[in-house]
């Protein structure tokens, strides 16, 4: 028996659009390390300014993890949560709309697209899922929805916790189902580690087609516990 994943289970990424305000040029060696006007560091991995009043949009080419101020790298999976979160809020207190207002319509408008595309970045690194479908789709292996597993006995075990979760009749039966999920996703995550460390980029694609449906059930365990 295969299943294929439905469109559900694939997380769209977010296509990072630039503004068509005035370009920042320059190379990624020296993109967001200090202002193109003033010189000043700044103090975000987004060339937003505040010192001199200097917003300037991102090329079009600068990947999520750049955006956030982290070296790329192809096997760069695992990242610190809390580092990229702080990140996160630096580079949104740097570029947000409502600061840029009084620096006319032109900056505001760089300003708003900077904060969507610093948001779409942040969006797709969080969550371990999106961050290995965005790896893969860097590196040529894009996951589709018309993948399909063929490991029997993982599929059997998410089947089995599906129907628990669907015949359950408290909330302890579906909490037993969730914890033993969040152990399957710490084995799945652990290999999906070892495996974009070595680039093995189609071992990491079954991975995510595992963590896929892995998310799904936990999904169904939020939807029973919110109709309840």
């Amino acid at each position: 028996m295969l299943l294929r994943l439905s469109s559900r289970t694939i997380h769209r990424l977010p296509v990072l659009q630039m503004a068509t305000g005035s370009r920042f040029n320059a190379t990624l060696a020296t993109l967001f390390k200090s202002c193109p006007s003033c010189h000043q560091p700044l103090t975000s991995s987004v060339p937003a300014c505040n010192k001199c009043g200097t917003i300037k949009a991102i090329p079009r080419d600068v990947n999520c993890y750049n955006i956030l101020g982290l070296p790329y790298e192809p096997h760069k999976f695992t990242l610190d949560e809390l580092d990229l979160r702080n990140r996160f809020r630096r580079a949104q207190a740097a570029c947000h709309p409502d600061t840029w207002t009084s620096r006319g319509a032109d900056n505001t408008e760089v300003a708003q697209e900077l904060s969507s595309q610093v948001n779409n970045a942040y969006q797709t690194l969080r969550n371990p899922l999106t961050r290995l479908q965005y790896l893969l789709e860097l590196n040529g292996v894009p996951m589709d929805e018309t993948d399909k597993i063929d490991d029997m006995e993982f599929l059997s075990d998410v089947l089995m916790a599906r129907g628990t979760i669907e015949e359950a009749e408290s909330i302890e039966e579906v909490d037993a189902v969730v914890e033993e999920t969040n152990d399957k996703m710490k084995t799945v995550l652990k290999l999906t580690e070892e495996l974009v460390a070595k680039q093995d980029w189609v071992g990491a694609k079954k991975a995510g087609i595992q963590m896929t449906y892995i998310d799904g059930v936990n999904k169904a365990a939020v939807e029973w516990k919110r109709n309840r």
